[in-house]
């Protein structure tokens, strides 16, 4: 689903990107292959909303000088220390042609693993993937509840919707399940008695 998202030309510079933040806006550029680079700009609260609702990978509506563009958050530039947005870039999209986009992949059952004396130990958060832009998902849920201690998940085990394509090595590490301090311990403790 497509949202929309209200932006605005504005002109290069970095004093001017200073204002532009200071006046709770995000310096952004809008690009593509049927559209020459622009930059605009897009407001905080608009775009800390769409991120938090459908994550960076939903396709927008970006909404400029009356033209509506279809667009992916290609990359989001963050402050280091605050975590906050500096820099959006937005790439115009063709739902008849095929784009790469980067996937987070979000982890649901650690608590179960945790509970069994492992911890996840992640290698990969995100999976470069290939498909149309409609039909590429939001993000890659992996459900960890039945790994065992030891136990390692490779790009190879995810099951991707049909049409859609990985870049990633199949044999890419996406995280392992290792054993925690404490349950070491514990293990040691019960083979002692």
């Amino acid at each position: 689903m497509a949202v929309d998202i209200n932006a605005y030309t504005r002109k290069p510079g970095k004093n001017y990107n200073l204002n532009l933040r200071r006046e709770g806006k995000i310096p952004a550029v809008l690009y593509g292959k049927n559209v020459s680079s622009t930059p605009i700009c897009v407001s905080e609260k608009d775009a800390t909303n769409i991120l938090a609702r459908h994550g960076g990978s939903s396709i927008c509506n970006l909404i400029i000088n009356g033209s509506t563009f279809s667009a992916i958050i290609k990359e989001i530039q963050r402050d280091p220390v605050s975590g906050e947005i500096l820099h959006m870039d937005f790439q115009q999209v063709s739902f008849n042609e095929k784009i790469e986009k980067d996937v987070p992949i979000v982890v649901t059952g650690e608590g179960l693993v945790e509970s069994k004396g492992g911890i996840i130990q992640h290698q990969l958060r995100e999976l470069l993937l290939v498909g149309y832009p409609q039909n590429l998902p939001e993000e890659i849920n992996v459900d960890v509840s039945n790994l065992k201690i030891g136990d390692t998940l490779f790009v190879r085990d995810i099951r991707l919707p049909e049409g859609i394509e990985t870049k990633e090595d199949p044999d890419e590490v996406i995280l392992s399940v290792i054993y925690t301090r404490a349950s070491e311990v514990s293990e040691e403790e019960q083979n002692e008695a």
